[in-house]
């Protein structure tokens, strides 16, 4: 099952046009779907597992169906389960705050590791930058796939807003990276 889910299913619908998968964790923020973008083992299944336990609503753990809808990128949640220590073929924890709804994705947080001790700093990408960086977070590059996709993906970053997250590489500063964003999704409104 955990291969079904996991692999299997979302490659079948990317297959089938029904979504294209971004490489992400993502939870909603004050009513907003964000999503935590780097690459394997660079936070985002810690950070997203601070989120759900702050209370905020898991999306996904680990691919990010996006699709486009009446002129907004939509994302809709995956599966009420999260892996927050990536052991092989496990499920992980059930979620009971599950987003089982789609909506429009209000942000891209890239995360980028820090110093121990630095400050988080939120800082926007612009221009060709954000394809660059978003680009290998985009999931199933077949070669019969991919024009439409790299079109899908160039549109959708020319309508949605990619931060740069630089945070310190520390457990115990979780709560302080966690501040930083929540209050920057806070002001975007």
């Amino acid at each position: 099952m955990f291969w079904f889910v996991h692999q299997i299913l979302p490659l079948w619908l990317t297959l089938e046009g029904y979504y294209d998968f971004i490489h992400a964790g993502s939870v909603e923020i004050e009513g907003k779907i964000v999503a935590f973008i780097a690459p394997s083992m660079g936070g985002k299944s810690t950070l997203t597992d601070y989120f759900i336990r702050q209370g905020h609503p898991l999306v996904t753990d680990d691919k990010l169906p996006t699709f486009f809808e009446q002129g907004h990128f939509m994302a809709v949640g995956s599966h009420p389960y999260h892996r927050p220590f990536r052991e092989f073929e496990v499920f992980g924890y059930h979620v009971k705050k599950f987003m089982k709804r789609s909506d429009e994705i209000r942000a891209f947080y890239l995360l980028e590791q820090g110093e121990l001790e630095s400050e988080t700093r939120i800082e926007e990408i612009t221009g060709y930058e954000k394809f660059d960086l978003l680009q290998p977070s985009y999931l199933y590059e077949f070669s019969f796939l991919r024009l439409g996709r790299l079109r899908y993906l160039g549109r959708m970053l020319d309508s949605l807003k990619v931060y740069r997250v630089t945070r310190p590489w520390n457990l115990e500063k979780l709560p302080e990276v966690y501040e930083a964003i929540h209050g920057h999704i806070r002001r975007l409104g």
